[in-house]
């Protein structure tokens, strides 16, 4: 029977596994400055004090009276625990072996709505190397190095540009069957975006648009009019999913132009309702990137 040899995505990621697991993060800040990024920080077994985030401190203090004298979490504990409260912040995988036994991927049983609609898809049922790019090696690495550690780990990362969050905060915990084996891991993931949770506030619909025309991001009030959409993985232009029309045609220098456009529109929604529209049109800069905030008050 022959053996397929590994691919350089899977020799990469033993490496960094490898590494991880050493406590080391030498090539791991290498992968990450390739894509112009930050260096992550992987702190394994925090204390209560290295997490900062009150939902990420919250979830560790209720799995923690529930693991046994080695510190393990089992399955039956994990689902037997109220978690209905983290729901939304939390993500569930398993490990996917080959006929030898090693681990392949790690597939998503639970994708929390609140990572989905920060990241812009529901990973729900798919896999870490879907994922692509220097983020899928990175996850891969730190998963595997779970199994190999035993242990839990605090992760703190910067996602790519075109998903809409500042940082990702992640509180990894492995989960044990009765063999002692672990069979799955938990995941405590909150993004901080410091722009995200004011749009959220706003009670008209607002969209965040990238230079090219596509929204990244639409508030609750947008998702309620114009309806629910995962950007990242499905795109789509504001005047596709709104039906809103602008010139969206500025120059790179425009975040210095600080004035508000305003136009008036109208557009169907709702079963083709016409609503009229007093729409607002400024410049952002964020995380090194320009996009256009257009908010739609229905006038």
């Amino acid at each position: 029977m022959f053996q397929t040899a590994p691919t350089d995505a899977e020799i990469e990621t033993a490496a960094l596994a490898a590494e991880l697991v050493e406590g080391r993060t030498e090539m791991l800040r290498h992968l990450f400055a390739a894509a112009n990024a930050t260096s992550p920080i992987v702190i394994w077994d925090p204390f209560d004090r290295d997490l900062k985030h009150p939902v990420v401190r919250a979830f560790a203090s209720t799995l923690r009276p529930i693991a046994d004298a080695q510190k393990r979490v089992t399955q039956a504990a994990l689902d037997a625990a109220d978690l209905s409260g983290f729901s939304d912040w939390m993500m569930r995988l398993e490990p996917i072996r080959d006929a030898d036994g090693s681990v392949r991927d790690f597939r998503y049983l639970h994708y929390g709505s609140e990572i989905a609609a920060s990241y812009g898809r529901d990973m729900t049922g798919g896999y870490t190397s879907e994922i692509g790019g220097h983020i899928s090696s990175f996850f891969a690495a730190l998963y595997h190095a779970v199994l190999g550690r035993g242990e839990w780990v605090k992760s703190i990362h910067e996602p790519p540009s075109e998903v809409f969050a500042r940082i990702w905060r992640r509180l990894i915990v492995p989960v044990y069957d009765a063999a002692g084996e672990i069979v799955q891991i938990a995941v405590l993931n909150v993004a901080d975006n410091d722009l995200r949770a004011g749009l959220e506030a706003v009670p008209d619909p607002v969209m965040v648009v990238r230079q090219n025309g596509n929204v990244t991001f639409a508030n609750g009030a947008a998702r309620a009019l114009f309806g629910e959409r995962r950007f990242l993985s499905d795109p789509v232009t504001l005047e596709a999913y709104s039906g809103i029309v602008l010139d969206l045609s500025q120059p790179r220098d425009s975040v210095l132009d600080r004035r508000v456009h305003t136009e008036e529109t109208q557009v169907g929604v709702n079963n083709s309702l016409i609503v009229h529209f007093r729409v607002t049109r400024s410049v952002i800069f964020y995380r090194e990137q320009l996009y256009y905030l257009v908010i739609a008050k229905p006038e």
